[in-house]
């Protein structure tokens, strides 16, 4: 059972997101990164004592890298509509001609941030969907807990005939009447 949705996300819900992911946890790698070029560029500026001259440099590389930083997800931003399908695999987007998609393994803990979805992948390309792409707040909620549960769950006759062909499977194979006790106590909390 797809599930679709259809909007168009904003420069400022990029910028919103993006801030509060340099706050948490970006502003120490850029840190990091710019005391680690600073270092291997000046290392002879430090050999001779000169640190003040190091901290500037240092100063001037976190700044840049704050600007590019900023810059790129605003420059590789897209104003056409989104279309995010859930299904049972994973999920897929478009926006406009461009399409791409991820299972569910492949996913970071979907988190809910000032009422916006936020999907992001490990490396932490995200896809942003606020409340305005929802018809309700029963249909937010639905999509909620779709990403966050990995996909549409089966319907409860599925579930059930999963759980009765597991349990023929099991009762065949096993002579071990603790083992079935055990297996019919699952299946009991399971649903029966």
């Amino acid at each position: 059972m797809p599930y679709t949705l259809r909007y168009r996300s904003s420069r400022a819900e990029v910028w919103r997101w993006y801030w509060r992911l340099w706050r948490s946890r970006l502003c120490q790698m850029h840190a990091a990164l710019a005391v680690a070029i600073a270092f291997a560029v000046t290392h002879a500026e430090v050999a001779r004592g000169e640190v003040l001259s190091w901290a500037e440099d240092a100063a001037m590389i976190f700044a840049l890298l704050v600007i590019i930083s900023v810059l790129v997800p605003q420059a590789l931003f897209k104003r056409a509509e989104r279309t995010p399908k859930v299904g049972p695999d994973g999920w897929s987007t478009k926006i406009g001609k461009k399409t791409a998609g991820r299972k569910w393994t492949e996913l970071a803990p979907v988190r809910e941030e000032d009422g916006t979805i936020i999907v992001a992948n490990r490396g932490g390309n995200a896809m942003l969907i606020p409340n305005r792409a929802f018809d309700s707040e029963d249909q937010r909620k639905e999509s909620l807990r779709m990403y966050r549960s990995g996909g549409p769950m089966p319907a409860n006759n599925a579930l059930e005939q999963t759980l009765t062909r597991k349990w023929s499977e099991h009762r065949a194979r096993s002579r071990n009447s603790a083992r079935s006790s055990r297996c019919v106590r699952l299946y009991r909390q399971l649903g029966r």
